[in-house]
């Protein structure tokens, strides 16, 4: 994974941001928008940065498509504020973020296994497919989530170049897309610990670019039939470089 083109457009972005908070207000919400467009939203950039900027609704829209970028947007500056706390990562946070996101939109799961509630933050209690594959089974993800937090905190601290801290970040978000411990919102929270992670790193965010969701598709399950994550991985860090871009693009603009 090459991150030399990581490393140049960080340092231009913080470069050009120094404080601005337009600039840090048209980074989150790039990435709300297409974050939220990519899980099930209906609504259309130009409607989402209308709501968040201008607390407009679209009378065209749900208002559960409004209440979802809502708790997005709230569950990122969340996200964004706790890393500069440096709290490690752990289930419970984890289940914390994941009762932000569907706060407004949450529901009671029925299931023979026992029932959930999906706005708390708690685990399925129902299999679940996601795409082709057979996720992993209800029981098993409490343990799961512990272990996945223990190595990444472990590759946190051991982290010293900018690819083994792009790589954990990315491995948060690889794990939880492949657990989906949660009944609902598991893209979302996939997206805001990758992102926490980012933010240890004192890192700019990323996120998937919806006119790459074939593409996200194709590499995760491709990397779940061979067991390689590496095209994965360079697939993670040119989205990265991708909203970088833009956002420097922005930024030049407005100085």
């Amino acid at each position: 994974m090459n991150t030399k083109e990581n490393e140049k457009l960080i340092v231009q972005y913080y470069k050009l941001l120094k404080g601005s908070e337009q600039g840090r207000k048209h980074a989150i919400y790039t990435i709300v928008s297409h974050t939220s467009i990519l899980e099930g939203c209906t609504m259309s950039d130009s409607q989402i940065l209308q709501l968040l900027d201008q607390d407009k609704a679209s009378s065209n829209r749900s208002f559960n498509d409004h209440l979802m970028v809502f708790d997005f947007y709230n569950a990122l500056q969340f996200v964004m504020n706790a890393a500069k706390l440096e709290r490690p990562v752990t289930p419970e946070l984890i289940r914390q973020i994941a009762a932000m996101v569907m706060k407004n939109t949450g529901k009671i799961v029925l299931t023979n296994m026992g029932d959930y509630h999906t706005a708390n933050g708690e685990y399925r209690k129902m299999p679940f497919r996601h795409i082709s594959r057979i996720c992993p089974d209800p029981q098993l993800i409490p343990r799961l989530m512990i272990s996945l937090c223990d190595d990444i905190n472990r590759e946190i601290s051991k982290a010293v170049s900018l690819e083994d801290k792009l790589k954990s970040a990315f491995h948060m978000h690889i794990a939880l897309i492949n657990l989906q411990p949660f009944g609902e919102g598991n893209f979302r929270v996939a997206n805001l610990m990758m992102n926490y992670v980012l933010g240890l790193y004192k890192l700019p965010g990323s996120m998937i670019f919806r006119s790459y969701e074939k593409r996200f598709y194709f590499l995760l399950e491709q990397m779940r039939k061979t067991d390689k994550p590496e095209p994965y991985l360079r697939f993670l860090n040119s989205q990265m470089a991708k909203l970088l871009r833009l956002e420097v693009r922005v930024l030049s603009k407005a100085v």
